[in-house]
């Protein structure tokens, strides 16, 4: 079954969440699907297509990946994911919400 992809009609980049369940997932497992996504993004850029990978989030007790990105849509996203072998169950976009009071250390 395809990820399910929630799109926004817009100009500019967005960040966007891909969520990955994962039973039995590892550290290492984890790692290696890093390195294709961020290939895989390098792969389009070169192609024209400007999509970044951001980071990953690994809740191994929930046995899920989050990766982030910035890109121009849900779709551009669910490519990387193909590119890197890797199938996305949901793809949404997100906004960063800064906290209210002061960061630590400041």
């Amino acid at each position: 079954m395809g990820a399910h992809i929630t799109t926004q009609a817009q100009d500019a980049p967005a960040t966007f969440l891909a969520e990955r369940m994962w039973p039995g997932v590892t550290m290492e497992a984890t790692v290696a699907e890093v390195e294709r996504l961020a290939l895989a993004c390098e792969q389009m850029r070169q192609a024209g297509v400007p999509v970044w990978h951001l980071q990953s989030t690994l809740i191994q007790t929930d046995e899920t990946v989050f990766n982030w990105f910035r890109a121009a849509s849900a779709g551009d996203v669910a490519h990387v994911g193909r590119v890197a072998g890797v199938e996305f169950d949901r793809i949404v976009v997100a906004v960063a919400v800064p906290p209210a009071g002061p960061s630590p250390g400041g």
